[in-house]
């Protein structure tokens, strides 16, 4: 349950961070076109994504040799007081984050806390509830597709939990196309 709470928060903070434009951006067609997206079926039902300001991939090496990733996708509340649904996708790993298949998430031995792998979160705002992957369930699957210096694509797949009341959502079908910011 501890690792839960340190995933809520990570979730949190990429979320609800804003993103500013850069050259790069105003340079790729690609970026400019708002094509990007992030999509899936959350219990069967389809969500999808398509405000270009949330989303995105940041990546990076965070600590010597301790290397993460956060991909997000999310849309706004109406009045945009907050976020009404998002997905996060959490990695962290001790080579680069690459072209790979993630499909792991586990006790990170090499520094002797955290997470290492791949993790889901998912949040709805009219069930009031933060959904995230459980390092003693079921590893999510996250497969990234294509990695340049502008953009990511890729599939993931889990079930995510509720930390208070243990009830899950199923994630299947998921696909993202969206901005790299570094």
């Amino acid at each position: 349950m501890k690792i839960n709470l340190i995933l809520v928060w990570v979730l949190l903070l990429v979320i609800s961070s804003a993103c500013s434009a850069t050259n790069e951006e105003e340079t790729d067609p690609t970026i400019s076109s708002g094509a990007f997206y992030m999509k899936a079926k959350v219990d069967g039902k389809l969500v999808e994504f398509k405000q270009q300001d949330l989303l995105y991939m940041d990546a990076g090496e965070t600590l010597p040799g301790i290397f993460e990733a956060a991909i997000v996708g999310g849309e706004e509340e109406a009045d945009q007081s907050g976020l009404k649904e998002g997905i996060t996708i959490t990695i962290k790993d001790t080579s680069p984050i690459g072209v790979k298949t993630y499909d792991y998430l586990e006790p990170f031995t090499e520094t002797g806390f955290g997470l290492k792998g791949a993790a889901l979160g998912y949040i709805n705002s009219a069930e009031q509830k933060l959904f995230v992957s459980d390092v003693d369930e079921e590893d999510p699957l996250v497969q990234i597709t294509e990695l340049t210096n502008t953009y990511a694509k890729g599939k993931f797949s889990g079930i995510v939990y509720d930390i208070l009341s243990g009830s899950s959502k199923t994630i299947t079908e998921g696909e993202f196309y969206v901005k790299r910011n570094n």
